[in-house]
């Protein structure tokens, strides 16, 4: 089946600046916290350290903050969406 034939037969989906303005922010978000696991896996995995159980606690603070950041900010762009009559799972 030819791509335009399935496009065609679907509702049009209204979308504004606003979109891309949520989106990239929850994008921003994301890559955040991605670069906050990354950073905390390397940090973790001397676990011989002296300072492993003290640098395991302060990683998981920020860990757990970047996390609520990137959900704050799908939270955000999901209730966007509901305006345009889209749900978000």
């Amino acid at each position: 089946m030819d791509t335009r034939d399935i496009l065609s037969g679907m509702l049009p989906i209204r979308i504004c600046a606003g979109c891309e303005t949520w989106l990239n922010a929850t994008s921003i978000a994301m890559r955040r916290h991605v670069t906050a696991m990354d950073t905390a896996l390397y940090l973790l995995r001397k676990k011989g350290d002296a300072n492993y159980e003290e640098r395991q606690r302060e990683v998981s603070g920020w860990l757990v903050q970047s996390l609520q950041e990137a959900q704050s900010a799908w939270g955000a762009y999901c209730e966007h969406l509901k305006e345009h009559g889209l749900q978000c799972k």
